[in-house]
């Protein structure tokens, strides 16, 4: 429009005429020009008219010159340029800075915001009944920080009072300037809390810097949630102590790798369960004593092998029972000695026992050691020596000493037979006892030799 406002004064022609018809904004054809070229159709843009009553006393006169009663001057333009009135009113000019209420669309408590962040406000002085929104078109309001598509921006509330002013004067250009507090919409900082530099939401969330001596803190607290996202890396530096609350649960996802270094002690404490999960491997390293307490019961599952070092002693205290199931074999190497105490000890082998001694074994029993075994057999590479107060020896259905040649069987049926090259009874006293009879039988020679008297006693005796 500017640029046809230009164009329109491009070629203005002007002339004279008696013709009464002529009005602003009319056409008309002009003809007969000795320049053919400007015969053509124009629209009038400007009329000045006069008329006089000299025509009728130029009749009465004697004079023979005739004045015209009517005639005009005027300007045109060709009718093919589109006609834009020249801007003569200057433009009306607002300076100072104002203020206004700033609008939210109906039933709404945040103010009305338009895809570029502008505001609807109506001004003070506007008495009209124009509301929610509609007093005005959207208001850029200035901001600390702003870029294309990044920036700061705190959303106003309706009812927030803005002070703005128009750019240059101008004002098709108006400007919000920022909001102000009020008697009605007080500042977060005022006398009671002056060392702070509060930015406080309408929902709350807040964040502050205080700078009181002795007391500087930066305080953040978000009403519901807080989230944060890095890109990147993220150091935190933490001179002194550092607390951390969760009221109820934390869940906690690392990537890649963790590594914890704790220069002194760590507690740790879990009311009720722990669960650890290692996908792979797991080490850990002690560098003096290790004190595990379980106040309930323990369950170890270790799904192939395990391998248990130690450099010096360990020392196993159980209150009650242990019980050990096994499936394939055991193999226990010590090189130097092994001592069991047990007040009382069950041992069951479902299949095979093998106990293997490089050195010497013993055991001892103070009060009753007791074996029972579905068939046991006990191999000595030299010499075994077992000693005891009392031995007890008991066999359900028979019992067999053997060495070499020499042999003695107990039957369950109470027949002892001793079998030998040479059996040999040495004692200072022997004596041989039957309650019913006693038979010595030899297929040669019977040899009894005595010492001092040979008394045979009988009734009656019977020789040959």
């Amino acid at each position: 429009i500017r640029n046809e406002e230009l164009l329109a004064t491009s070629k203005i022609f002007s002339g004279k005429s008696d013709c009464r018809l002529f009005r602003a904004g009319y056409k008309f054809t002009l003809a007969k020009h000795y320049r053919t070229d400007w015969n053509a159709d124009y629209v009038l843009t400007k009329i000045k008219m006069r008329g006089t009553q000299r025509g009728l006393f130029s009749i009465l006169s004697t004079s023979q010159t005739v004045t015209p009663t009517y005639e005009n001057m005027f300007e045109a333009i060709p009718v093919e340029i589109a006609y834009r009135p020249p801007r003569r009113t200057p433009i009306p000019r607002m300076h100072g800075i104002m203020s206004a209420k700033i609008e939210s669309a109906a039933n709404d408590e945040y103010a009305f915001i338009d895809d570029h962040g502008r505001y609807r406000a109506k001004m003070l002085y506007d008495i009209s009944e124009r509301k929610n929104g509609e007093a005005t078109l959207p208001i850029r309001q200035v901001q600390s920080y702003s870029g294309s598509g990044y920036g700061m921006h705190f959303p106003n509330h309706a009812g927030t009072e803005l002070v703005w002013a128009c750019v240059d004067g101008n004002v098709d250009r108006p400007v919000g300037l920022g909001t102000v507090p009020n008697p009605t919409n007080f500042s977060p900082s005022t006398s009671s809390n002056k060392t702070q530099s509060v930015i406080r939401t309408a929902g709350q969330n807040e964040l502050t810097f205080d700078d009181s001596s002795g007391g500087e803190n930066i305080y953040l607290h978000a009403t519901k949630d807080h989230t944060v996202q890095i890109i990147n890396d993220k150091s935190q530096s933490v001179g002194n102590n550092e607390a951390l609350e969760v009221g109820t649960n934390r869940t906690k996802i690392v990537g890649n790798d963790e590594k914890v270094t704790i220069g002194n002690n760590r507690d740790k404490s879990v009311t009720n369960d722990e669960t650890v999960f290692v996908g792979k491997n797991q080490s850990e390293s002690v560098g003096a004593n290790k004190i595990e307490k379980i106040g309930a019961n323990q369950t170890l599952r270790v799904a192939s092998n395990q391998k248990e070092t130690i450099g010096a002693n360990k020392r196993s205290s159980i209150g009650g029972n242990l019980k050990e199931a096994i499936k394939g074999g055991v193999i226990q190497i010590i090189k130097k000695q092994m001592i069991r105490i047990v007040q009382a000890k069950v041992e069951k082998v479902l299949t095979n026992k093998t106990v293997k001694v490089g050195g010497s074994y013993r055991m001892l029993a103070a009060e009753t050691n007791t074996t029972t075994e579905g068939a046991s057999t006990e191999t000595v590479g030299e010499a075994k020596e077992l000693k005891a107060k009392t031995i007890a020896v008991e066999a359900s259905e028979q019992i067999e000493l053997k060495s070499g040649d020499g042999k003695i069987v107990i039957t369950k049926d109470g027949k002892i037979v001793i079998t030998g090259v040479d059996i040999k009874f040495e004692s200072k006293t022997f004596d041989l006892a039957a309650t019913e009879a006693v038979k010595i039988a030899c297929t040669k020679n019977i040899n009894i030799e005595a010492g001092g008297q040979n008394i045979i006693k009988g009734v009656p005796i019977k020789l040959n």
